[in-house]
């Protein structure tokens, strides 16, 4: 039996198990423990690479949950838990119908799929209970050209007259 607990945003998580904050661990972990094989994970974001898409507070909270993994498998490792950070890159989901500048069909379809995403955590939850993958990054294999999408996001909410705002 493979038991894998993942906490994506936007997902709600099962209720056997919660990764929400570090409050929540003390909670999680014991229940977790005396499953074998467990599997803690979370399905973060690169936005651990600060940029003006995400902003300063994004980045912040997703560089948190990566810390908090690594935290998890440092102390939960010889107790037999594996965590694991996946940290996809642009994923063509829905939530991208909420950008200030929605990717273009094109774009959409260089992005990384969600199946392959459910994928790597498989993977990760799959693998012999000797190996753990920590992180893993996926990417699109072509990389998109932000430049407009970050030049929208710089000059969103600045004053007009503000000296260079298009």
């Amino acid at each position: 039996m493979v038991r894998c607990v993942i906490r994506s945003p936007g997902c709600r998580p099962s209720s056997e198990a919660r990764l929400e904050a570090s409050s929540s661990t003390q909670r999680t972990v014991p229940p977790v423990v005396n499953v074998p094989p467990p599997q803690a994970g979370t399905n973060n974001t690169p936005a651990v690479r600060p940029n003006l898409l995400g902003g300063a507070p994004y980045g912040a909270a997703k560089a948190a949950v990566a810390n908090l993994m690594g935290f998890m498998h440092a102390t939960f490792r010889n107790n037999n838990i594996r965590s694991t950070t996946i940290l996809p890159g642009e994923v063509d989901t829905p939530i991208m119908d909420t950008r200030v500048r929605p990717p273009t069909a094109a774009e959409r379809a260089a992005m990384v799929a969600p199946d392959d995403v459910a994928r790597a955590i498989l993977l990760a939850c799959t693998l012999p209970q000797g190996t753990t993958i920590e992180q893993l990054v996926i990417s699109p294999t072509l990389a998109r050209d932000q430049g407009p999408d970050v030049e929208i996001s710089r000059w969103l909410g600045a004053p007009d007259g503000k000296p260079g705002k298009p």
